[in-house]
């Protein structure tokens, strides 16, 4: 069973939920930090903005 995180961006906007191992990828890399355990929710270091959302 795939497990997924919920994912912010910097400034608390909702995005696309995204897969457990890519965000422990990202957040290796430190380009997102991890806001809660469980359910799993990760807060990307950059903004996104509203072009970049319907991608």
């Amino acid at each position: 069973m795939t497990e997924f995180a919920f994912v912010l961006d910097a400034i608390g906007n909702r995005l696309s939920p995204t897969k457990k191992d890519k965000a422990w990828y990202l957040i290796c890399k430190k380009k997102a930090q991890q806001v809660n355990k469980f359910p799993m929710v990760i807060q990307l270091n950059r903004v996104v903005d509203e072009k970049q959302k319907e991608k």
